[in-house]
């Protein structure tokens, strides 16, 4: 008879077979087996074979066995030969667990390390590698080192990764594990874990920008609309240059963002959630910020004029900002609305007294200004009152003396102007007497008056000289051609008819003449001097040279006769003597 092993070495744990073949005995069953083995109490176990051949479990316990058959006789009590003991070995049963993952949530696309409990061992029963399968998203199958490290493939010497590319509660469970010796147990209580894995955040940013432009100082707004990930949120930009991190947003929102120079550039960097999933999110926006209009109203001329329909023009100066400018004013309260195609300064040409101010300006960006400029005051001033007294009026040339009394008001200098000549004037305050020509004319004299704020004004009269009928008639004359009185000569003034006779003594008329010297027909002294001394010195039509029929008239008296109709039709006549005188 003999006796042997199913397997050899065993696992811990695992029973081992013993297989009896009894070769001689047949027909004298049961057969009675007496055996025991190291690793036990050495208690003597019997065990009764019927069969020629039977087998025996042996329960390891977790050490080496050595396994001896103590006796065995068959049914007559014939004694058998005893075999020679047998060596069992038994090798260690690791245990694998698989707990939870560390963290306990990750999110999508980042790894995580499968935190594997394996049987890290020093004792030289210890067989690694180990082979491990894992069913979860994928399935996979893993050879493992004593320090549950992979011991192969391109992540060797590093523990099991994962990175899932979907968000969902993952399931992960051990399904096979054995080492080197084929033996191995799974932790039937620690063998399976969900994985948590969290959606990355996502968002969609937009911009006052994405829409037009905006002015500078106002408000843009960054709109933030988060697509993905779990509330709140945190965003991180540079703007211009400085790092911003948002505090958390609960919801979608949009963020005014005050802009204060012409163009502000956002980039943006990330945005993170609650769950720590963070994306890096690339966009760049570029907000242009308009320059406000300025505006200021100045006045091109005197502030101060003269309320004589003078005018100053009112400059409206646009320091910034684009056409077209639309611009609300005011004068003196009273609302106005104009517009201005360009930046030149535009005027408007104003004789209103008072103050003007821009209430408001928007420009063709639609900015409106916050600078004004000043208030612009027009002062208006009245005109001074002129007014004057002349007299005596009408008058005549026998006395062209007129008296001028100044009775104008609001005035501080006078200038009078005669017959129209700027260099025939009199600049005075006071009252005074104007000789004018003795000449029948209506002369316009005019009363120039200037207020203390220099406004001026003027009034005008007329003057009237009228003709005067003038009769002279000398009383003798010395015709010896000495060139001084020697004719007779009457000098008459406004006739319209005239007629000149001379007698001698025996009534004889010597000379007539119906032409005279009117000195009303003369243009001014000048003209009279000189007609007269020409007639005089060269004699006349309208004088007696004291000749009778070409020949020297006798030393004595004559008289004279003379017929006038003047210039009013009034008849008149004149006789008297004459001494001719020779000498």
């Amino acid at each position: 008879n003999n006796f042997s092993l199913s397997k050899n070495p065993i696992c811990e744990d695992e029973d081992a077979i013993i297989n009896f073949d009894l070769n001689s005995g047949v027909g004298q069953e049961p057969f009675n087996i007496n055996y025991n083995y190291t690793g036990s109490p050495n208690i003597p176990f019997t065990t009764s074979i019927i069969n020629d051949s039977a087998a025996i479990s042996l329960v390891a316990n977790g050490s080496d066995y050595i396994f001896t058959i103590t006796s065995f006789t068959d049914n007559n009590g014939c004694i058998g030969i005893i075999p020679p003991a047998i060596n069992l070995t038994v090798n260690e049963t690791p245990t694998i667990s698989l707990n939870s993952f560390i963290p306990s949530e990750i999110c999508v696309d980042n790894e995580i390390y499968l935190n594997l409990q394996t049987p890290i061992s020093t004792s030289p029963l210890a067989a690694p590698p180990y082979s491990v399968t894992v069913s979860g998203i994928p399935t996979l199958n893993y050879v493992l080192n004593n320090d549950g490290t992979e011991n192969s493939g391109i992540n060797v010497g590093n523990l099991i990764t994962y990175t899932p590319n979907t968000s969902g509660n993952f399931p992960y469970t051990i399904t096979f594990f054995e080492d080197a010796n084929g033996c191995g147990l799974i932790d039937p209580i620690n063998n399976t874990t969900i994985l948590p894995v969290n959606e990355t955040a996502d968002m969609i940013v937009t911009s006052t920008a994405d829409t037009g432009e905006i002015c500078l100082g106002e408000n843009a707004y960054i709109h933030f609309e988060f697509t993905k990930g779990s509330a709140p949120w945190e965003v991180e930009f540079i703007k211009n240059g400085s790092l911003i991190k948002t505090p958390p947003y609960s919801n979608s929102i949009a963020i005014p963002q005050g802009i204060y120079t012409n163009l502000t550039e956002y980039d943006f960097v990330s945005v993170n959630d609650i769950k720590g999933c963070i994306k890096a999110y690339t966009k760049n926006i570029e907000i242009i910020a308009n320059n406000l209009p300025i505006a200021e109203l100045t006045v091109d001329g005197s502030r101060f004029i003269c309320d004589d329909g003078s005018t100053t023009n009112i400059e409206f100066n646009f320091l910034d900002g684009i056409p077209t400018y639309k611009v609300d004013y005011s004068v003196n309260g009273d609302n106005r609305y104009i517009e201005f195609l360009t930046p030149n300064p535009p005027t408007i040409n104003t004789k209103e007294h008072g103050a003007w101010k821009i209430t408001r300006l928007v420009d063709g960006n639609n900015c409106e200004a916050t600078d004004l400029g000043d208030e612009v005051f027009i002062q208006v001033n009245p005109l001074p009152e002129p007014d004057f007294m002349a007299y005596p009026q009408p008058t005549d040339v026998n006395d062209p003396f007129i008296h001028f009394i100044n009775e104008s008001e609001g005035y501080i200098s006078a200038q009078w102007i005669f017959n129209d000549s700027q260099e025939d004037t009199i600049t005075t305050i006071t009252d005074f007497v104007y000789e004018f020509k003795a000449i029948a004319d209506t002369h316009y004299v005019i009363l120039e008056v200037m207020s203390d704020s220099g406004c001026i004004a003027t009034t005008t009269r007329p003057i009237i000289i009228n003709e005067a009928f003038n009769c002279f008639i000398p009383d003798a004359f010395t015709p010896n051609n000495d060139l001084y009185n020697d004719h007779f000569l009457p000098i008459v003034r406004s006739v319209r008819e005239y007629q000149l006779s001379i007698y001698d003594r025996s009534g004889k008329r010597v000379f007539e003449t119906n032409k005279c010297f009117d000195v009303a027909l003369l243009e001014d002294e000048a003209d009279y001097a000189k007609k007269y001394n020409d007639c005089m010195q060269n004699g006349c039509d309208e004088a007696w040279d004291g000749t009778i029929n070409g020949n020297y008239s006798a030393h004595g008296v004559y008289t004279y006769s003379i017929e006038i109709i003047d210039h009013n039709g009034k008849e008149r006549a004149y006789q008297g003597m004459i001494n001719l005188i020779r000498y």
